[in-house]
């Protein structure tokens, strides 16, 4: 990359740029942007972006439609959020990502007696959950990218295959959103439910996506992605697909906890027609932990495909050419698929 941008790594040469390509680094990096006059997020920006609580009370502020929230302190009652909320409903760190620490409850006697101030509650929403990436230069959006989640958490399809109406109202709404939140540079990751009345916003993310859709984003739409996110944080000019020239789609291998006693078939996997690539990095003999969110794996099937059903056949016969036996460390033997 450094090839790519010269001028960048001249000694003594003040920043051009500062990117966050991490969730914990958008904060620190819109800090620092505005202590050494760079141009781009500031932190007013960042912290709209990264606070789930404030994202959802500016969103519901500018009539962006999302699920009922409430913020949680030390004197919330589990009786208080289902009197709020109704149940089922979703709670969740208001500073995490990839679903880690995310609780679905289905029970009163469910919710925690003591609920830590860091937490936020939803409502549940009912619908099909999916992703847009926007890559975004001076205000001006570039790139916007619709990514379908065929397994939420498990496996991705890009780009979503919706109908027309459905996707003029996500794109709508992800701009909407994009302009509203003042995002001036960079990519943003929204989070989205499609049901029966529209979409409806779940989450924003300012910086690029996890679940190897950047990969994705490479194979589907013939460009260096990482490359164009430096560049609108410089505010160069940068030239972008605006449409797809394949489907490509991820399916991540996770067996669960125990330890893995016998690994067969990767080898057939690969010969799966439309699977670009195998990577399992599962051993026997290896204790696997139990997966906490979904950027934990012990590997992916990666697949590209002309059609969004060839794409989605690879990746399912790929995965289930994956057996993974595991021996739980009570002794207890099991067979996981992955």
């Amino acid at each position: 990359m450094a090839s790519a941008f010269p001028n960048l790594f001249e000694a003594g040469a003040a920043p051009r740029a500062i990117a966050a390509l991490t969730e914990r680094s958008v904060i620190p990096a819109a800090w620092l942007r505005e202590q050494l006059q760079v141009r781009g997020n500031d932190v007013d920006v960042a912290a709209r972006c990264r606070d789930k609580l404030h994202m959802k009370e500016h969103a519901k502020k500018y009539g962006v439609p999302c699920a009922d929230f409430s913020p949680i302190d030390a004197r919330t009652t589990p009786v208080q959020l289902a009197k709020r909320l109704g149940l089922p409903l979703v709670l969740k760190p208001r500073d995490a990502s990839g679903a880690r620490g995310t609780t679905f409850v289905r029970a009163l006697s469910d919710i925690p007696t003591r609920l830590g101030s860091n937490l936020m509650a939803e409502s549940l929403v009912h619908g099909l959950e999916m992703s847009v990436e926007t890559l975004i230069v001076d205000g001006d959006v570039r790139f916007v990218n619709l990514t379908e989640y065929l397994l939420p958490l498990w496996a991705n399809v890009v780009p979503a295959a919706l109908l027309p109406e459905a996707e003029r109202q996500v794109r709508a709404l992800n701009l909407e959103l994009v302009r509203s939140l003042g995002v001036q540079r960079g990519m943003t990751h929204v989070e989205l439910f499609l049901t029966t009345s529209g979409p409806v916003f779940s989450e924003i993310a300012l910086r690029p996506p996890g679940g190897l859709l950047m990969r994705l984003l490479q194979e589907s739409y013939g460009f260096d992605p990482w490359e164009a996110v430096l560049r609108c944080e410089l505010g160069e000019p940068v030239e972008l697909p605006q449409s797809s020239e394949a489907y490509s789609g991820v399916w991540f291998i996770h067996p669960g906890p125990g330890r893995v006693t016998r690994l067969q078939g990767l080898g057939v996997a690969e010969r799966v027609a439309g699977v670009e690539e195998i990577n399992c990095r599962a051993r026997v003999g290896d204790e696997i932990s139990a997966r906490g969110g979904s950027g934990e794996s012990t590997g992916h099937v990666l697949a590209r495909g002309a059609t969004r059903a060839e794409v989605v056949g690879s990746l399912e016969r790929a995965r289930r050419s994956i057996v993974i036996e595991l021996e739980a460390l009570s002794a207890r033997r099991r067979v996981a698929r992955s």
